[in-house]
């Protein structure tokens, strides 16, 4: 069965009011699609309370071959976390760079590019529409913390609609 993503956002809402944010496991193209909506909700839910949270992407082959952790961290207003680095020097918040992913992306070659504009001082925004692209988008997010974890720098995501 298919969660409803309002149901799934109040008890993130719920959890995350009470402490510590949870984490949110998905198997699947509907599944990641459904959590990372229950996830946009839910951020609306709280920032009316005034509480955000980024979300850390990792993959859980353990789990399943498609399954992925959507761990949830509360955070300041600009989704920093105390682990997160500032951005590279003379990056500012007008270097947004717009990467779009399809279904059919290959999510190792869009966390490589994920990756590069990192390292280069930009802040990434994917676009995907649709359950197989949206699978794609968060893989490649999980992807690209690994990449860059040699270089210390710690990724996060704040899905939006």
């Amino acid at each position: 069965a298919v969660s409803k993503p309002q149901k799934v956002a109040g008890s993130i809402a719920h959890i995350s009011r009470s402490g510590a944010c949870p984490t949110v496991i998905a198997i699947g193209s509907t599944s990641i699609n459904q959590a990372t909506k229950s996830i946009i909700i839910a951020r609306r839910y709280l920032l009316e309370d005034g509480i955000n949270f980024s979300c850390v992407p990792e993959e859980r082959p353990d789990m399943g071959r498609d399954a992925i952790a959507l761990v949830l961290t509360k955070c300041d207003d600009q989704g920093k976390r105390d682990v997160d680095t500032e951005p590279a020097e003379g990056a500012k918040s007008a270097d947004v760079r717009q990467v779009k992913v399809a279904g059919a992306s290959d999510a190792s070659h869009v966390a490589g590019a994920i990756s590069g504009m990192i390292r280069s001082g930009k802040q990434v925004a994917t676009i995907s529409v649709g359950a197989d692209s949206i699978r794609q988008a968060v893989r490649a997010i999980a992807l690209s913390r690994e990449f860059l974890r040699p270089d210390g720098i710690a990724v996060t995501m704040q899905p939006a609609n």
